[in-house]
């Protein structure tokens, strides 16, 4: 009769001990963040959203974001949303380079954190050799374009829109040969960068071609300074004779 109680006993507390266990596995989680990869380009100026997804949190704890390992808060830039109870959003407008770093959520109190992710912020900085030209008609000209960025960049010429153009490839040198008057106007480089949506930068160049006959049209097409010429060298002749006759009579 004692033995018998005793395994009852022994079954409890054996059943006691299996159920904390579970509980205790129940109760662990890991807080994960869900991206395809660990690291990112974002352009400046340009948004980026990353996500955190927790599982098994306690009511009690919060989830906190860390970039470079300081606290993130709310500002201008960057907002800390809370979509439900399991899944927590950084946005981040118009990143700039202060954005570039590891991030990564905890909880608080610090029972998990999360996987790291690295976002790199890149620019693109863009310049032309000149802005504004004046050539004649048939004359050539060249002009240069330069892209710097920590991302290799593509570089090409159009007269249209840089993301809606047809050309492709191309490079930095926008060469014009023997220009006619058809080759006025504005000309675009355009230059872009593979981040995760490509960043565009453009800068613009006024090319005009004159015909040749109008290099001068000040003198050319003025009647007036024609005949003021005409004046002018007609009493510069009559002085010169003066001159001339009366050193005849000395």
């Amino acid at each position: 009769m004692h033995l018998g109680m005793l395994t009852e006993s022994s079954k409890a507390f054996l059943w006691l001990l299996t159920s904390a266990l579970t509980v205790q596995v129940i109760n662990t989680c890991d807080t994960t963040i869900s991206m395809q990869r660990l690291e990112r380009y974002i352009g400046v100026g340009q948004n980026f959203t990353l996500t955190c997804n927790a599982q098994c949190l306690d009511p009690s704890s919060i989830i906190q974001w860390y970039l470079n390992d300081k606290l993130l808060s709310n500002d201008s830039n960057v907002k800390l949303l809370r979509d439900n109870s399991n899944t927590y959003r950084l946005n981040v407008t118009a990143a700039q380079m202060r954005h570039n770093g590891t991030y990564y959520c905890q909880t608080r109190p610090a029972a998990a954190t999360s996987n790291n992710v690295f976002m790199r912020v890149v620019d693109l900085d863009l310049n032309v050799s000149i802005t504004s030209l004046d050539i004649g008609e048939g004359e050539s000209v060249s002009v240069h374009c330069v892209a710097r960025s920590a991302l290799n960049a593509t570089l090409f010429w159009t007269r249209g829109s840089c993301e809606r153009s047809d050309t492709r490839g191309g490079n930095g040198t926008l060469h014009l040969a023997g220009a006619t008057i058809s080759d006025s106007g504005h000309y675009i480089c355009c230059a872009t960068i593979p981040t995760g949506i490509p960043l565009w930068r453009s800068e613009s160049v006024q090319i005009r071609v004159t015909a040749s006959g109008q290099r001068n049209p000040i003198v050319s097409n003025c009647p007036l300074i024609h005949y003021l010429l005409g004046k002018t060298a007609v009493v510069l002749l009559f002085i010169m004779l003066i001159c001339f006759l009366t050193y005849r009579r000395h």
